[in-house]
């Protein structure tokens, strides 16, 4: 009986697990207890199920002996690997086992009924109980409720998960099946559990699969967990409709919530790209989910499921004052997978908590010549001021060299290179030509020989020029190309990206400005979020979006241009370039952010702060 007891205690963490939900009960306390009701009585309610993983067979696993006694025998050539009590006659005994199959490889290829008889135990193999990759060389097996059994499979070296649900009747056989197919997408960390649970209380158990997403850094904490339930009717799993729907919906609140404490936008960015890695392998909405149930690919998660992560998202960032963000998040080309911010509630707060400062004015320059159209989108840009502060002219390089006197807004121009204003990388050997993305996520393009790399390297591009490789901004890709990776781990998209800004490459690594937030990069790092009162850095040199004493930086976006110091960020938008602000390119600071230069097309334009008090 040391099986029996063993089995009994046993509640270990297993591949395919959840803890099981609280059972409750309905009652009236406002009734009245009856007249002989005695006080000093009490009834327990019955204990929950826990959850049992099996037990490793001893011995060299060819012969198991049974709790009633009874010793079953494996095949030549196999062995018995995990083993649980089971009553597969129902006779109200636990004198029977189910018990893992494994081959002489030491890989789990199915799965034995063994029931006990007078002359001993007999040995039936459990129908459709193999792995769908035959490869999967880990099994576990795990009692999830009183008559469920779950058979799982791992394989580490493709990064397929499959899980299936054992009856224990006349002839015990899988019912229900789940599986998470590979490549899992490099950054990305996703596990599969399935159970058999009593959820509706009909005497018979329903499947419940769970999905949980992740990043895969290093002691990444699981953030994003959902699941879908398939009540058992009439020998059929139809799935409840309420799930997964309910639990993003709660995912959603929980961002919300994490974004009511300022200072959590960390937190916040974190747990929104665990929730788009699960929406992407969870929901058939997603265009190529890599769960599968019971071989249909992934589970529809309702229209609504996810309506309110870009709201929260813009609370969280509106709350921690990172302004120029939630503006990103109103627009359809900047807001990323969950869409812009629907409605007008948002923008007006962030009208009432950004108001464009008084006294700001615009003078317009000269017409410099050379359309910065043609400049490479990633770039450095080609004005800088001649003086950090209070400067008498604005330098111009690129294609267009010279300078603009500041009192007489005289120009005097020469030709120049358009490889100058190109931002040469960290390693002080290679230049950042373009922005990317592959399997492994978004970033920067970096090339040796840039002449070559620039003129390959165009949007819509599938192939990276050779030698090129990437300064990484996110281990996220779009839904498109996350799609092409299933079937290609070498996919690569090269994409304008309106909202990416680098302002400067100074002593601390490159500052970047990317869908409204400020990150600094460095080579072999992940990025860095800048909050709103953090510095900068510096010094930096002189013609960024950032000011040579990193004081300041500098951001244009339809609202106005966004101007940010020390305390955080303020908005430029003077009455002379209403309806134009987004057009400006190529700003740079001074460093005491009371100048700001820019471009309106090929027009040079000085925008003024009004005099400190």
């Amino acid at each position: 009986m040391t099986g029996l007891r063993a089995w009994a205690v046993v509640a270990l963490l297993g591949f395919c697990r959840r803890e099981p939900p609280p059972v409750g009960f309905p009652s009236d306390t406002t009734r009245p207890p009856p007249p002989d009701a005695r006080r000093d009585v009490t009834v327990d309610a019955p204990a929950p199920f826990v959850a049992v993983d099996g037990l490793a067979v001893p011995g060299d696993g060819t012969r198991l002996a049974l709790p009633g006694g009874a010793v079953a025998q494996a095949p030549e050539g196999e062995r018995f690997g995990l083993w649980l009590p089971a009553d597969l006659d129902r006779d109200g005994q636990m004198n029977d086992a189910l018990a893992t199959r494994v081959d002489a490889q030491g890989q789990t290829v199915g799965l034995w009924a063994l029931r006990a008889a007078a002359s001993g135990a007999t040995r039936v193999a459990v129908p459709d109980a193999e792995p769908g990759d035959r490869t999967c060389a880990e099994g576990a097996l795990r009692r999830t409720s009183p008559r469920g059994v779950v058979l799982s499979w791992s394989c580490a070296r493709t990064g397929h998960r499959e899980c299936a649900l054992v009856g224990e009747d006349a002839a015990p056989g899988p019912r229900f099946r789940a599986a998470l197919v590979p490549p899992v997408p490099a950054g990305t960390s996703l596990a599969l559990h399935l159970e058999a649970l009593d959820e509706d209380g009909d005497g018979q158990d329903d499947a419940v699969v769970t999905v949980t997403a992740a990043s895969a850094r290093p002691g990444a904490a699981p953030r994003a967990r959902a699941r879908a339930l398939y009540l058992r009717r009439g020998g059929v799993f139809a799935r409840d409709l309420s799930e997964p729907e309910g639990s993003l919906t709660a995912l959603v609140r929980a961002l919300r919530e994490a974004g009511s404490r300022r200072r959590g936008v960390s937190g916040v960015l974190a747990l929104s790209e665990d929730l788009q890695r699960l929406r992407r392998a969870l929901c058939a909405e997603a265009g190529a989910p890599q769960v599968l149930v019971n071989g249909a690919p992934g589970v529809p998660c309702g229209a609504g499921a996810f309506a309110g992560a870009p709201d929260a998202m813009a609370r969280a960032l509106l709350s921690a004052g990172e302004y120029p963000a939630v503006a990103a998040l109103l627009r359809r080309e900047s807001a990323g997978d969950f869409g812009p911010v629907t409605g007008e509630r948002v923008a007006s707060e962030l009208r009432r908590a950004a108001a464009p400062e008084r006294g700001v004015t615009a003078q317009a320059g000269p017409f410099v010549g050379g359309d910065p159209g043609q400049l490479p989108a990633v770039r450095i840009g080609v004005l800088s001021l001649e003086a950090p502060t209070a400067p008498g002219g604005v330098r111009l390089r690129g294609p267009v060299s010279g300078r603009v006197d500041l009192a007489t807004m005289v120009f005097t121009g020469s030709d120049g290179r358009a490889d100058e204003v190109l931002p040469r990388a960290l390693s002080g050997d290679r230049v950042l030509v373009g922005f990317a993305e592959g399997c492994d996520g978004e970033g920067l393009v970096q090339c040796n020989d840039v002449a070559a790399c620039a003129q390959a390297l165009q949007p819509g591009t599938a192939l990276l020029p050779v030698g090129a490789s990437r300064v990484l901004l996110s281990t996220l890709t779009s839904d498109a190309l996350a799609a092409r990776c299933r079937s290609d781990g070498a996919a690569v998209a090269v994409r304008a990206e309106a909202s990416l800004r680098v302002l400067g490459l100074g002593a601390d690594g490159l500052l970047v400005a990317w869908r409204g937030l400020l990150y600094r990069a460095r080579p072999n790092e992940e990025p860095r979020l800048l909050g709103p009162g953090e510095a900068l850095g510096g010094p930096y040199p002189a013609g960024g979006g950032v000011s040579e004493n990193g004081a300041c930086a500098v951001l244009s976006t339809p609202e106005g241009v966004w101007l940010r110091e020390r305390g955080g960020w303020r908005l430029l938008a003077p009455p002379e370039l209403a309806g134009r602000y987004g057009q400006l390119t190529d700003l740079t600071v001074s460093d005491d952010g009371r100048a700001v230069v820019g471009l309106l097309g090929t027009q040079l334009w000085v925008l003024r702060r009004a005099p400190r008090r």
